[in-house]
């Protein structure tokens, strides 16, 4: 089965596994013996009907043992279907979720940096129409059987009835055919126009702080109508299409209906048809009617739901190049690093070019270089953020395209100049959900110069820090992320401009902490204030994706090379 599918029936076999699909054809073929029998309802009538006329008591007793039968034990059969598909169908959605879920976050940083959030969410609701899209799309089979006993009936009353229920249907299914095509094709495009537009809003209101600072509401909210507006002309189409699919196919049935009336009118003069027949017939051709336009309207909207899902595979399903190897390794003891010919393209651009470098364990690593050199790119590719080609950097020994991802980010702690929150608790943001001991919480905290901040919060820990942090100041965020790295005690530090936001007294106290974090650790710290390179052993200086320099600071600073003119540019010790 392909990973990437593109239709929606695809999409559900792999999701899916085939014990659950046969669990569900099971209840599909109850509920078509279920339905199969309560087709007959109407024909009980013709019974009942023709030994009142006939004055026939064992023909009138027949009438109703034939009644009770349809309608008891249809019922009895169609209330376990019901039940049994209601808890399938939950199954269906959770399965969905999951396996959505699941694949998103193996993705590469990529997928996510070149697609919209808002974009993403929007495709994911699409997407998980597909569990009862395909519901529906399993009880048309059942509608297409309580036609088909319709049919029968008909031939059974008169062939050339049954030759007018055919015709009638015939045209239908043209008609079905043609515009189901097109509904289609219009849910695709629509769908397609719906998420962008949804990702744009999105984007707008998670940064609805940007806007109001340089006022730029006008520039945004034409580019919001202009997506919208887009959305809204593809509705319209989909909307009239469908529309004009219920027009013609209310009109055939409705021609179809005022035909048969008439035709059994004539019948029941001529004496060829009973009272029953008559009767019996005309409640057919009411459920014929109404069950064919429920039919096509419900194609109508499947090939809508089809459209959406597959429009969203087009999206959501691409190739996971950083999905972890099939050949896996097992978890490195060691924490060096060695990067062997490294190469990295973004979009036919060449990033990183030929690295070549080793990082001794327990080794710290000052890495600098101007905004664009690939110092960012280099720390978020030994991360498989970015996922490079086999045998060119290794961890502990061991090529990272063959590790476990799981493994091989367990080796990595990170402090970044921005630190990433959750809309949760500070103990939530700090754990990350994981279980930590009241006495190493409380120990990263006071390393960490958090320890007083938590104490003058009302709920401590419990505090909600909102969306992204937003109720705490750069400076606390950054502590918060100091105080995670220090808890999870990983073998590998990344410190990306650890101390940016703090003021030079928390920096001297936070510099002490991370003097003591780092120990028996191997440290790469991106650094734009050069102060904070002193404890590093070396430093390595990045330019256009290459590493130009590579020593002590010591040494550099003698060269009088790239660093040092880094170093003296400084003005206040920011570049």
């Amino acid at each position: 089965m392909n990973n990437n599918p593109r239709t929606a029936i695809d999409a559900f076999k792999m999701i899916f596994s085939k014990k659950i699909l046969f669990k569900y054809h099971l209840v599909i073929w109850l509920a078509a013996f279920a339905y199969g029998i309560l087709a007959f309802r109407a024909y009980t009538t013709k019974f009942l009907l023709d030994s009142l006329v006939n004055k026939d008591i064992n023909e009138f007793y027949f009438a109703l043992g034939f009644i009770i039968f349809v309608f008891g034990f249809g019922s009895f059969l169609r209330t376990i279907e019901i039940k049994k598909r209601r808890k399938l169908k939950m199954e269906f959605a959770y399965m969905t979720r999951k396996y959505l879920f699941d694949r998103l976050a193996k993705y590469p940083y990529s997928f996510f940096a070149s697609n919209l959030s808002g974009k993403v969410v929007a495709d994911m609701r699409n997407f998980e129409m597909i569990e009862h899209w395909y519901n529906k799309y399993q009880g048309q089979k059942i509608s297409i059987l309580e036609m088909l006993v319709i049919l029968g009936v008909a031939f059974y009353t008169n062939f050339y009835l049954g030759l007018a229920f055919v015709g009638f249907s015939f045209l239908l299914l043209l008609l079905y055919k043609v515009q189901t095509l097109k509904i289609k094709n219009l849910s695709i495009v629509c769908t397609s126009k719906g998420s962008i537009f949804k990702g744009r809003l999105f984007d707008y209101i998670g940064n609805i702080s940007l806007v109001r600072l340089f006022n730029i509401f006008n520039i945004e909210s034409r580019k919001t109508q202009k997506d919208l507006s887009s959305y809204m002309d593809s509705s319209i189409n989909l909307y009239v299409q469908k529309h004009k699919f219920n027009l013609y196919g209310s009109f055939i049935l409705i021609f179809l209906e005022v035909l048969v009336t008439f035709y059994l009118i004539y019948l029941l003069k001529l004496g060829v048809v009973t009272v029953g027949d008559f009767t019996a017939t005309l409640i057919y051709l009411n459920m014929f009617n109404g069950r064919f336009l429920s039919f096509v309207r419900m194609e109508a909207r499947l090939r809508e739901w089809q459209g959406g899902v597959e429009s969203a595979c087009k999206r959501l399903f691409v190739d996971l190049k950083s999905n972890d190897s099939i050949n896996l390794i097992s978890k490195p003891i060691r924490s060096d690093i060695s990067l062997i010919n490294l190469c990295l393209s973004f979009s036919g651009k060449k990033v990183l070019k030929n690295l070549n470098l080793e990082i001794q364990e327990g080794e710290k690593i000052g890495l600098v270089g101007l905004s664009g050199a690939g110092k960012t790119t280099l720390v978020e590719t030994l991360m498989r953020l970015h996922c490079p080609d086999s045998n060119m950097v290794y961890v502990g020994g061991k090529d990272i395209t063959k590790l476990k991802l799981a493994d091989l980010l367990d080796m990595f702690g990170i402090v970044d100049q921005n630190t990433l929150l959750y809309n949760d608790t500070i103990e939530y943001n700090l754990t990350l959900g994981q279980k930590f001991s009241d006495n190493l919480i409380k120990d990263a905290l006071k390393k960490a110069y958090l320890s007083d901040f938590i104490k003058g919060q009302e709920q401590g820990l419990k505090t909600v820090v909102g969306e992204r942090g937003v109720k705490l100041s750069g400076g606390q965020k950054q502590r918060l992320g100091i105080a995670r790295a220090i808890l999870f005690d990983a073998p590998i530090l990344i410190l990306d401009e650890a101390t940016a936001s703090l003021d030079s007294k928390s920096e001297e106290v936070i510099q002490k902490s991370i003097a003591n974090l780092i120990k028996n650790k191997t440290v790469i710290a991106i650094a734009h204030r050069l102060s904070t390179l002193d404890i590093m052993d070396r430093i390595l200086v990045m330019k256009n994706g290459r590493i130009i320099e590579d020593g002590s600071q010591k040494e550099l600073l003698k060269q009088k090379g790239a660093y040092y003119e880094l170093y003296t540019n400084q003005n206040d010790k920011f570049y």
